[in-house]
């Protein structure tokens, strides 16, 4: 094993720590790859910018939904540093395809932070056929998976490898109460930090089972955007001692009267997000 191969893995093992990257960074510049190192530092200098501003799950939340376009790019449109920001996208549009780890060709689009490929997209039948391979080539910590069905999440929640997950999207795969109800039962989303359901029609019950599953209890941000929850919803939310506790919580389009959602603004304040797509 290579010296650059040994620090690699180094930062595959540790995915959530900065600590192997920049130690890497530091390798590269020893042996003539400045580029590559001045990526690291500028994506871990943007992470931390994120972590300071008072909104760091919307800006997340755009970032990635316009990823698949976006050509490997995390976009923050300027609002961390438009300077660094400008930086870090020409590197990923001169250098993106060389230093991705060959993850790309596993997946359907990927995304660079932290200078690694950390962000993808691909289908949930992918994932269980690359999952050992893409792991092992990045540190990987998000998943928005595509063409996900339901009938395919028993299969997907016995997968060990979700595990490696800090983060997951099933937006708009109307995946529905069952859907909600074996991701609240899988053993291995035990890391899970943020889990977006955008559109999948999970409905109280579905909410209900995700507010009761004692695998789920690291969230800290959780999009409910247009899933039919009514003031049954509201009041799971407002009395589950995990979900009660999220840093962030979309809610918008959904069934709450009024009186409901008054009780939700009152409970979680500005954690709480009613926003349409494109409000300020």
């Amino acid at each position: 094993m290579t010296d650059e191969t040994a620090l690699l893995a180094a930062v595959v093992a540790a995915p959530d720590d900065e600590t192997p990257r920049l130690v890497l960074a530091d390798w590269w510049d020893d042996y003539n790859r400045p580029d590559r190192a001045d990526f690291v530092r500028i994506e871990c200098q943007l992470a931390r910018l994120l972590a300071a501003h008072p909104h760091p799950y919307q800006l997340v939340a755009r970032a990635r939904s316009m990823l698949c376009i976006s050509d490997r790019e995390f976009r923050f449109e300027g609002n961390l540093d438009p300077a660094l920001e400008e930086q870090d996208q020409e590197l990923v549009r001169l250098r993106g395809w060389d230093w991705d780890g060959g993850v790309s060709s596993l997946v359907e689009y990927v995304g660079f932070r932290r200078g690694f490929v950390e962000e993808v997209g691909m289908s949930g039948r992918a994932f269980l056929r690359s999952a050992n391979e893409m792991f092992a080539r990045a540190p990987v910590r998000h998943v928005s998976f595509s063409r996900t069905p339901t009938a395919l999440l028993p299969e997907l929640t016995a997968c060990p490898y979700l595990g490696r997950l800090r983060s997951a999207s099933f937006a708009h795969k109307a995946i529905g109460p069952a859907g909600a109800a074996y991701l609240a039962r899988c053993p291995h989303l035990c890391n899970l930090e943020e889990l977006d359901l955008t559109h999948c029609r999970i409905g109280d019950g579905g909410l209900a089972a995700i507010a009761g599953s004692p695998r789920l209890t690291r969230l800290t941000a959780l999009d409910l955007w247009n899933n039919d929850l009514s003031d049954a919803g509201a009041d799971t939310l407002m009395s589950s001692p995990v979900l009660s506790r999220l840093a962030y919580v979309r809610l918008g389009v959904n069934r709450f009267s009024r009186e409901s959602e008054g009780a939700l603004r009152e409970s979680f304040g500005s954690r709480a997000d009613f926003r349409m797509p494109g409000d300020p």
